[in-house]
């Protein structure tokens, strides 16, 4: 134990309370991973009564420590968080058993939820002396790592009205200048309707419709305005008014010029998103917000939506009996200890739950409890899944009760909670027929409806309609009726160049006529599956993977013996490489054949939240966003205006200039904002005449987004870039080359930030609390400086009625009335008071007693802002305040053994998946996979300039990155007690490759790739160079190097490689200018003595600066068009963090 802790513990008891923040976090810590094993849902710490929370306040709240999603309660003495555990109300830390929301307040003290280390050290994240408390502007050239502070009211002024950097003269646009100029899409379709000629009108659209005349233009432009270009002499026939607001007016699909105001968000959560949301979206009018999900894990999400239409589908660890965990870090980022590892420790050790672990690398969790583990090749997963498939086929495991069923009702007859399409016909061929890649709809063969689809019914034998068959056959070989037939899918899309003659070129199947005459060949959904995994026998697709079958051929055989209560979940792991959302498909056809989606023990799904923005309170309005995205998301290539100009130019319109990703959500993109802004696509930048406008949020681009730093010297040019805000509560890698202001903002410690969700599991609707008053500086008025407040008065400042006195129009029985928007509690807690209202509803009961708001409004500071909403409905609020949220328990999401929440729309899980069966290649036009199957890296990554062959010969080791235990992606490295745990990272790399390499463990190394030939950051002229400790072990796969996220940073919270100066840092950092009016002894416990600045120069805190990223060399490749690009997922879209080829030289 060091002496700080020693120190702490010491003073915590002399302070009366007898347990301090680690005491709790080491005995939650040791039930977790050492036991004991019993299904104790709550921690064994010291539990509160009601005389303890007399003597201090009591807060119950969300963590924020990493995105888990905890619930936290928080003890509080003299202004200060002294001790968090568990809240023993919320689901995710209770052994998904919380206590019922009815229970008292004075019995709840008696419980204690689990609370890892991360959420005890919300300490040092709110008390971290680096943090910014005060506004700042750059004070030189950017990069240069020069601030300055500012005035609330001249940093107002300036990001509405512009600036100038006093020291070098640059002029700063201000956000009045891109409010003004929005223009809407209503406006614009009004006046393409009145302006451009109906002859070309006309042209433009039978290239959509083939010709098929058009009875309503407003509708048509309305359902295709991101598909219309114009010539340059219709354009100029706009009304200028139109054209000068308008991003491009030969393509008005890009909407104004409003999108160069962009929003690049992190670690945004509800709440505070919405936030975002009304100031981006309803204020400014832009269409570009910018999220983090595709360098998380978004490929899962998107593989999930090509078979589940959703993301979010995860295993029931409470009730299944079997798990194959595929890539998933259970003890360490799926999802970390508190919410899975305490059920997975405890059900596992009392050998009630058996674990697979597939993963190239030997975390935590297969250390500890590990039934079998298999490791393949990085990238291969698609293999392993292939080979578990064949078993699942030639044993004939499958549930086929299950998949037999065509529709819903069919499936509710038999228990089940969702159908699949594995029985539905798909059109094989042949390649001319329109009907080519498409399911074959009733309707085709007068059957029924466009929304019905055909089957071959087991009762007569006979093609029916999917909705009027009971039970209908899944395969074709089954079917006596079944002929050989072509098979033409393969032929129209891209193919591993070496495993062209293993693609299936016939089916089994069934040629049919159609209504128009036409014939076309069929065959099953699930057919294609078993034809595709049969090109290979189990053995041979093992030999690709690189595993032993014997390890397979069990797994498979076991997975399949415990019905619906065995499960397969993944990951980061098979599905951060360029054929990871197909892959994870793969993966998820484990799951359909086997038939446990919706049943306990098997894969269930997110609820999400209540309804937070309507009810009695409408936080909507504004104005309405459009025009293509600058990170060309949710919309095919093919959709757009710049494939029909090249078509209409009799152009070939392949490639694209850069890919586009139809799966992928609105805020779920970032790693191609920095090419678009480079390479002036889809936006011309130039052309526009306007430079990019960036808020930063909770995100470290140029850290945490691959090949972005090829990209980095754009940020000096303010012609490009002509504005980067960064809301933060520290200056970290990006803004210290970007930022042109800083504005402070609180911690999760500090402010209401709205009602959260829980990823993959329940109905949950979690409330982040303040704990304690904000630690920033307030403006004028005495409101705290944070990201609510900022832009409330940006708002007001641009006269927008989003913001001020009568910003929030009132719904229900508030109905007619306006209340004010000034501050974050008018907005998040009418936030509160929807979902009230949104869950009496449904049914759900909230009975407040008189000490649930005597209790709210003792403890919680945000009480004395009560009233935001109305007498009647504070006391349901605090009730909901009071136990941090509204939740449910496990059992309350079941009846009778299936899970009560849809699935999707349809409670559909699809073998094929027509939205991504007719999307092309955007760089080859080829068409993508329209069902599950294996692709090679080399097929994925063969439009990506890469080539195994020839890259592996100097670049053997695959890198592959994790998340610690302890810390986040980025944000955690002022986590002291952890940086005590593991100090730096290190290199995990596999004594055979250590061996031929010369490496000894310890050793210093570098880790170079193609185009990172220095492992060094050059950080606007300084260089940063990077080496990293060896760590030699059998935990990781020969051929597989590994460096985790979180160290490594040239400028973030103590970690100052390059010079950081700010002026005045006694009125700007946390430690020098607040640190004075808290007990001495609480500061020393926490940080020691410790000097941050020496005059202006900021110091780095050694602890702290240790370690390497794993950025500085992420593989860019480079496509076809010459754009350098990070090596991307193109089927659902994501980064292929896990397909970069490295060597490792000693330092």
């Amino acid at each position: 134990m060091s002496a700080t802790r020693r120190d702490f513990l010491r003073n915590a008891a002399l302070a009366g309370t007898g347990v301090g923040f680690l005491a709790f976090g080491s005995s939650a810590l040791k039930d977790i991973i050492k036991g004991p094993f019993k299904p104790i849902p709550y921690a064994n710490a010291a539990p509160l009564s009601m005389a303890d929370a007399e003597k201090m306040k009591v807060v119950h709240s969300l963590c924020l420590g990493c995105n888990a999603r905890c619930g936290l309660r928080a003890r509080v003495y003299d202004g200060m968080v002294y001790k968090v555990e568990g809240n023993p109300y919320c689901t995710s830390n209770s052994f998904w058993e919380p206590l019922p929301m009815d229970t008292p307040l004075e019995e709840s003290f008696k419980h204690v939820g689990k609370m890892c280390l991360k959420g005890q050290s919300i300490a040092h994240y709110t008390y971290d002396p680096y943090r910014i408390v005060t506004p700042l502007k750059r004070a030189g050239k950017r990069g240069e790592g020069k601030f300055k502070p500012i005035s609330w009211e001249q940093l107002i002024n300036e990001v509405v009205n512009g600036g100038v950097i006093e020291e070098t003269g640059e002029k700063l646009p201000g956000f009045k200048m891109y409010a003004d100029l929005y223009v809407s899409e209503e406006e614009v379709i009004e006046a393409v309707l009145k302006h451009v000629s109906m002859d070309f009108l006309k042209k433009w659209a039978d290239a959509i419709t083939h010709g098929k005349p058009v009875e309503d233009w407003k509708k048509f432009l309305e359902e295709n305005i991101y598909k219309l270009w114009l010539p340059k002499e219709e354009a100029e026939k706009l009304p200028e008014d139109i054209k000068r607001r308008l991003i491009d007016p030969e393509m008005p699909a890009l909407g104004p010029k409003s999108n160069f105001v962009l929003v690049v968000g992190g670690r945004v959560t509800e709440g505070r998103g919405e936030f975002l949301e009304r100031f981006l979206y309803g204020t400014i009018g832009s269409n570009n917000f910018l999220g983090h999900a595709d360098v998380c894990q978004w490929p899962k999400w998107a593989g999930q939506i090509f078979a589940f239409d959703r993301p979010h589908v995860g295993p029931d660890i409470k009730s299944a009996h079997y798990i194959v965990a595929w890539g998933a870090q259970i003890a360490e980022s799926f999802n970390p200890a508190v919410p899975v590892w305490s059920i997975f420790h405890y059900r596992r050790g009392n050998g009630d739950l058996k674990v697979v672990w597939i993963d190239v690398r030997a975390h935590n969790g297969v250390v500890a409890y590990s039934h079998r583990h298999i490791m393949p090749k990085p990238g291969e997963d698609g293999a392993v899944a292939s080979a578990i498939i064949r078993r699942i086929f030639e044993k004939q495991s499958f549930d086929r009760r299950f998949l037999e069923n065509p529709n819903l009702n069919a499936a509710k007859e038999d228990g089940e909670a969702v159908f699949s399409n594995a029985s539905h016909l798909v059109v094989v061929g042949p390649k001319d027929s329109p009907h080519f890649r498409k399911l074959l709809r009733a309707s085709e063969l007068g059957l029924g409806g466009e929304d019905e689809f055909v089957v071959v019914d087991k009762e007569t034998g006979s093609l029916k309609a999917n909705t009027q068959s009971k039970s209908a056959y899944i395969l074709m070989d089954e079917y006596k009726e079944a002929k050989e037939i072509p098979n033409n899918l393969y032929d129209e899309e891209d193919t591993d160049p070496k495993r062209a003659e293993k693609y299936p070129k016939k089916t089994k199947g069934l040629e049919v006529k159609l209504k128009d005459g036409s014939t076309v060949y069929v065959t099953t959904a699930l057919q294609l599956l078993k034809d595709f995994v049969s090109v290979e026998t189990v053995e041979g697709w093992c030999k690709i993977a690189g595993v032993n079958p014997k390890d397979v051929i069990d797994t498979a055989d076991e997975l399949t013996s415990y019905g619906k209560k065995a499960c397969v979940v993944s990951y980061r792991g098979p599905v951060m490489h360029m054929n990871g959302s197909i892959t994870q498909w793969l993966i998820d056809s484990i799951n359909m054949l086997i038939g446990n989606i919706g049943h306990k023990g098997g894969m269930i799904w997110q609820v999400g939240t209540g309804e937070k923005g309507k009810g009695r309170y409408d936080l909507g309005g504004g104005r309405k966003p459009w025009g293509l995205k600058l990170h060309r998301t949710q919309k095919n290539y093919e959709e757009t205006a710049f494939y029909y100009r090249a078509k209409m130019e009799g152009k070939n319109p392949y490639p694209a200039k850069m890919p586009w990703f139809k799966f992928i959500g609105p805020k779920y993109h970032c790693t191609g904002m920095f090419p678009s802004m480079a390479h002036d696509y889809p936006y011309d930048q130039k052309k526009a005449g306007v430079p990019y406008a960036v808020i930063q949020y909770m995100s470290d681009p140029l850290f945490t987004y691959p090949a972005q730093l090829h990209y980095k010297d754009i940020l000096n040019d303010t012609k490009k870039v002509g504005l980067w805000i960064h809301i933060t509560t520290v200056i970290d890698d990006t803004s210290y080359l970007a930022a042109d202001y800083i504005v402070p903002d609180i911690t999760y410690a500090e402010g209401l930030t709205g009602v959260h969700g829980l990823y993959h599991y329940f109905f949950f609707n979690a409330i982040r609390n303040p704990i304690i008053e904000p630690l920033t500086d307030k403006t004028p008025d005495g409101r705290p400086m944070q990201l609510e407040t900022f832009f409330v008065d940006v708002g007001r400042k641009l006269g927008s009625p989003l913001w001020g006195e009568k910003a929030i129009k009132g719904m229900g029985p508030n109905e007619g009335k306006t209340y004010p928007l000034m501050r974050a509690e008018d907005y998040h807690l009418k936030q509160i008071a929807n979902l009230v209202h949104d869950l009496e509803s449904k049914g759900y009961k909230i009975n407040p007693k008189k000490e649930d708001v005597e209790f709210v409004e003792k403890n919680y500071p945000i009480a004395k802002y009560k009233n935001a909403v109305s007498p009647e409905e504070w006391p349901k609020v605090a009730f909901l305040l009071s136990r941090g949220g509204f939740f449910i328990g496990y059992e309350d999401h079941f009846s009778e053994g299936l899970y009560k929440f849809p699935l999707n729309k349809d409670n559909i899980v699809r073998f094929y998946f027509e939205g991504l069966a007719l999307r092309r290649n955007p760089i080859t036009g080829k068409f993508m996979p329209g069902h599950p199957r294996y692709v090679s890296l080399r097929e994925a990554g063969q439009y990506q300039g890469f080539d195994p062959d020839k890259i592996e010969q100097e670049y053997p080791l695959k890198l592959i990155t994790y998340k610690p235990a302890l810390h986040t992606q980025s944000r955690t490295i002022n986590y002291i007690w952890a940086l005590e745990s593991e100090p730096e990272n290190m290199l995990w790399i596999n004594p055979v490759d250590a061996q031929r390499l010369g490496i000894k463990q310890g050793d210093y190394v570098k880790v170079l790739a193609p185009g990172y030939e220095d492992w060094a950051v050059d950080v606007n002229g300084k260089r940063v160079e990077y080496k990293i400790k060896a760590y030699v072990t059998n935990r990781i796969r020969q051929g597989v190097v590994a460096i985790s996220t979180t160290f490594g940073h040239w400028c973030h919270s103590g970690t100052y490689r390059v010079p950081l100066e700010i002026q005045n840092p006694e009125k700007v950092l946390l430690g020098l200018a607040k640190f004075k009016e808290f007990p001495e002894w609480r500061i020393k416990a926490l940080h020691g003595t410790m000097k941050i600045a020496d005059g202006n120069r900021i110091l780095s805190d050694p602890k702290r600066d240790k370690g390497a990223p794993y950025i500085a060399m992420y593989p860019k490749t480079k496509l076809p068009t010459g754009v350098v690009y990070p090596q991307m997922e193109w089927f659902g879209g994501g980064v292929a963090f896990y397909s970069g080829n490295v060597k490792v030289v000693k330092a």
